[in-house]
């Protein structure tokens, strides 16, 4: 499990957290199952209690915590399956279009594919920036929600394709 705690003093906001990877059978340790409303299993309240953990669990520098935490988030905002499977998405929606999809859908597919270009080159660019050291929460999260709402706008899209001969069919 990995642990992130306070090391330092609450006057340092950001600062003063450190992360730790910790072995669960450490003495002082109790794990307890937290049941949902249905009365199943799926997570688990951890209790510490006079634990020790040798220097060697301290994951990076003692007080930077915060920052690596953040710099995963931007990661996990940003990163390869943000683009990957955004394009999986387009490669379906071009299969349900067909190879004549109306010309409102068509012009739809055209700049849904630049928003994907776009959004590719943003995913690049903030993995550029943290492989720089640099730390782009904004540009992460700027990312994350441009690729919800590219995934959201597909299926609008979808329902474009010709239906015909059926009953209730567009034109």
């Amino acid at each position: 499990m990995i642990l992130f705690c306070r090391t330092g003093g609450r006057e340092e906001r950001r600062g003063g957290a450190s992360r730790f990877l910790m072995d669960l059978k450490t003495p002082g340790i109790t794990i307890r199952p937290i049941l949902d409303l249905a009365g199943e299993h799926h997570f688990n309240e951890v209790a510490f209690e006079d634990v020790f953990l040798p220097g060697s669990a301290l994951l990076g520098q003692l007080g930077d915590g915060w920052n690596q935490v953040v710099s995963e988030l931007a990661f996990e905002r940003s990163g390869p399956e943000r683009f990957l499977s955004s394009f999986v998405l387009m490669r379906e929606l071009v299969r349900v279009l067909g190879p004549s999809p109306s010309e409102h859908a068509a012009a739809a597919l055209g700049r849904l594919m630049a928003h994907l270009v776009v959004l590719r080159r943003l995913s690049r660019s903030v993995a550029g920036m943290l492989q720089e050291g640099r730390n782009p929460v904004l540009q992460a999260a700027l990312v994350k929600d441009l690729g919800a709402l590219f995934e959201q706008e597909m299926p609008g899209v979808a329902r474009e394709r010709p239906h015909s001969g059926r009953r209730g069919a567009r034109r």
